[in-house]
């Protein structure tokens, strides 16, 4: 009898592979042009994490509101088949549980309805360009997550993007970090927060 109770109460609890919210409510909440960002699973994920201060290790741009949401971002695994590039994936996708903790969406309000096409356009066409995490100024600049955003931003808010030192991994010199997208201080504001 115990072990049938013990079974009951196992399997009543929720698997960590599902995940629920309200696709129509975060789809009410968005435009197109919002960033969203999440706080990874992962070992680099905590890593970045502790390196900026903030809560978020991952950033992505919502280039598509309706029938779904999708979110252009360089990442690293998110898709076994894709590895290591530029990649579209739907918000399910990018707020799975084994990937993210927590997720946000933030609107910066300085980005005009043409800065927002010509973000999208331009990020969209560095589909599949491979990720490198590089610094600030370095030969070779690399594509990673917030460059993937950032390069493509107005001058006057990328310019006060505040980037930040980094000295580790053979990594010497000014880094920018997904929650430098997320600032109040650069125009962005929360939208919705899981």
């Amino acid at each position: 009898m115990m072990v049938c109770v013990f079974l009951l109460i196992k399997s009543s609890v929720p698997s960590s592979n599902f995940y629920f919210y309200n696709e129509d409510g975060v789809r009410n909440n968005v435009k197109l042009g919002d960033f969203i960002v999440r706080q990874g699973t992962a070992y680099e994920s905590e890593l970045i994490k502790n390196l900026s201060g903030s809560q978020y290790s991952h950033v992505g741009l919502i280039i598509q509101v309706e029938p779904r949401i999708l979110i252009i971002h360089a990442t690293t695994d998110d898709k076994k088949d894709k590895p290591n590039q530029v990649i579209v994936s739907t918000l399910s996708e990018f707020v799975q549980p084994k990937l993210a903790k927590g997720w946000a969406i933030y609107r910066n309000d300085k980005l005009t309805s043409e800065d927002i096409e010509k973000i999208i356009k331009n990020t969209k066409m560095q589909m599949g360009e491979p990720f490198f995490l590089s610094v600030k100024n370095e030969k070779v600049q690399g594509v990673y997550c917030t460059t993937l955003i950032a390069n493509h931003l107005p001058k006057s808010i990328y310019h006060s993007l505040q980037w930040q030192q980094i000295d580790i991994l053979g990594l010497h010199g000014e880094i920018l970090y997904p929650n430098a997208l997320v600032d109040e201080n650069v125009g962005s504001r929360l939208i919705y927060k899981e």
